[in-house]
């Protein structure tokens, strides 16, 4: 905090000493250019095995190629909701996605462009947005597949966006073909998935739009040029969040949150960043820092509500950068698939915290398994051909896991139970605690309760509500203690007067294998009889996983008893999971005891989730497959 106030103090000098001296239009122009589902170790720039690209490559000779960049959010929207606010998305409710109701930023509060726009600045988007909050367009002079800078009045500084969508998830959804599997054949797939020419084959195809994008990249690169703007524009390269292989986008491994970051500064501006063209920056920076840069290097005051820091800028020093070594993570739903994981990095220690470790990562989600991938990776398991590692993706987790990344890049060796690392875990397991809390983390509601009581005034509702989201914190980490330590505690808070910490003490169950097996009769009543239909579902979810499968009848009539959409999609989500741990359970939950309006478009996330409990019904099946 000191070092924001010295910087917003340095800035505000700058910025009026440049007023004064009559050269307030002397300012960079800003470029950004973010291509979609693109993650580092796909880049020859940040791996030897990786894609060339030489356009990138030769930027990157001229500019500073920062070593760790993360997203926070593994998935566009709340990737792009984190840049636009400056501001860690479980803190403003912006972590679902994608948001079924957007919410609102509190009030004061703008999306960073707008404030650029007030100074002075002309401000374009070329085209996507997909931010969670309402006023996340505010800022734009342009947003549209036009906009440009050069719309702009004469001599009039720009910050310009443009979006590349080559490298986007969709581009793996075609089918493969014998040609495929051939030019993928001197490809390496990573150690956890099938080492077959099916997962070479997509490889292949993925770095294939690597070479695309660097094209369509060199293409805007060169009308900067044309235009003789390289030598007054800073610009920045990044990917939005992690790539499109399976378990990197939507996930917290670090293929889901490492992205590669390469920032052009002109010699005009390297006062604003002094450090060598062509060099390396070690420091870590995440996507809520973004727009603190941005403002920084424009000489506009960053606000005091952003989460982030500028990483460039007057004042900032390059080595005191290279000393920033943690950055957060977080993942909650993407379209109709649930779960709540937060992670947190600190050199090359991860931790990461999976709030519901029985939900497992590859549960079915209609988009991602359109591509062929997912579906081969599922068939695969089910044939029993997988070696360990790559079986994990379709089991039930760990609640917590630790990696060390100096040894174990792929994150597949857990080493949370390792006496060895135990004062590590403990170390970033309240590195984290004291970050979900500090926000406060407002995830810990279930979306349908956040949306309907939290929405209007998201930052109010996480502070009057600060005392019981540490209390669900508490129940919640009952599940990383040994049985004995908590099994006291459990008792008591599936018993609590509150229906959502009650929901958290039979998630904290759930975590828990035949140690529990005493609290059959309390979760049958639960079942039964809890007027909260969340609690009846996590209930029922721990005798399913216990093997009392008969409950699983009465599962299947909750989501129709709903009375709002998101609160009926996340009773599904239990079912979808419960129906990938144990594919042989039969039936699923009749239409007609929904909301038509809900499952009234083919896109509805709700008649996602029934579809696929339908057509998976007793054979696991996956529809259309």
């Amino acid at each position: 905090m000191v070092m924001k106030r010295l910087s917003l103090i340095i800035l505000s000098f700058w910025m009026m000493s440049s007023i004064h001296l009559g050269i307030s239009q002397d300012r960079p122009n800003i470029v950004w250019l973010v291509s979609e589902d693109n993650a580092a170790e796909y880049l020859r720039l940040y791996q030897a095995d990786g894609v060339e690209m030489p356009n990138l490559e030769r930027l990157a000779s001229r500019g500073i190629t920062f070593r760790n960049c993360h997203s926070q959010g593994a998935v566009c929207s709340v990737a792009r909701s984190t840049l636009i606010t400056g501001c860690h998305a479980p803190r403003i409710g912006a972590q679902f996605h994608r948001a079924s109701e957007r919410v609102n930023l509190p009030e004061g509060w703008k999306p960073f462009p707008a404030y650029l726009r007030e100074s002075g600045y002309w401000t374009a988007n070329n085209a996507k947005e997909d931010y969670n909050v309402i006023e996340g367009a505010e800022g734009w002079n342009e947003s549209s597949r036009k906009a440009s800078w050069r719309n702009r009045e004469a001599g009039q500084p720009f910050f310009y966006v443009h979006n590349f969508h080559i490298t986007h998830e969709g581009q793996l959804h075609k089918k493969w073909s014998e040609e495929d599997s051939l030019a993928g054949l001197d490809m390496t797939p990573q150690p956890y998935f099938p080492q077959d020419n099916r997962f070479r084959a997509s490889v292949a195809q993925y770095h294939g739009q690597h070479r695309k994008l660097d094209e369509q990249m060199g293409a805007v690169l060169k009308e900067l040029e044309q235009d003789g703007l390289m030598d007054e524009t800073i610009i920045f390269y990044y990917g939005d969040h992690g790539g499109i292989l399976p378990r990197s986008k939507g996930y917290l491994y670090e293929s889901g949150l490492h992205v590669p970051l390469v920032v052009y500064v002109p010699e005009k501006w390297q006062k604003l960043f002094p450090k060598a063209p062509g060099s390396w920056q070690e420091g870590f920076v995440q996507f809520s820092d973004f727009g603190p840069t941005v403002l920084s290097l424009a000489g506009v005051p960053v606000p005091d509500h952003m989460d982030g820091r500028p990483f460039m800028g007057m004042g900032i020093e390059p080595s005191e950068v290279a000393t920033w070594n943690t950055t957060f993570g977080y993942a909650d739903r993407f379209d109709e698939k649930y779960e709540m994981v937060r992670s947190i990095r600190v050199g090359n220690y991860k931790y990461v915290r999976n709030f519901q470790p029985h939900h497992a990562d590859g549960l079915y989600n209609q988009y991602r398994y359109r591509m062929p991938a997912y579906q081969a990776w599922l068939a695969s398991y089910r044939s029993d051909t997988l070696a360990d590692i790559q079986a994990a993706f379709f089991q039930t987790k760990a609640p917590e896991m630790l990696f060390d990344l100096s040894v174990d890049p792929n994150e597949v060796h857990n080493l949370a139970q390792d006496p060895a690392f135990a004062d590590t875990l403990l170390s970033l397991r309240n590195v984290l605690r004291k970050q979900l809390l500090e926000m406060p983390d407002v995830g810990f509601f279930p979306e349908y309760y956040f949306l309907e009581n939290g929405k209007e005034t998201p930052l109010a509702f996480g502070e009057q509500h600060r005392v019981h989201i540490q209390r669900m914190t508490e129940i919640a980490d009952l599940e990383i203690l040994p049985w004995n330590q908590a099994k006291g505690s459990l008792k008591k808070s599936i018993h609590s007067p509150n229906p959502f910490e009650r929901w958290w003490a039979w998630t904290s169950l759930c975590a828990f294998e035949g140690d529990s097996r005493k609290f059959k009769k309390q979760a049958k009543l639960a079942m039964e009889n809890d007027p909260e239909l969340m609690v009846r579902m996590r209930a029922g979810e721990w005798l399913v996983l216990h093997g009392e499968q008969l409950a699983w009848e009465t599962l299947l009539t909750l989501p129709g008893k709903a009375t709002r959409e998101t609160e009926a999609l996340q009773l599904l989500n239990s079912l979808a999971n419960l129906r990938g741990l144990f594919p042989e359970l039969p039936g699923s939950p009749e239409r007609a005891d929904f909301d038509p309006t809900w499952i009234d478009s083919p896109k509805s996330t709700v008649l996602l989730r029934i579809e696929y409990l339908e057509q998976t019904d007793g054979a696991g099946d996956l529809p259309n497959g």
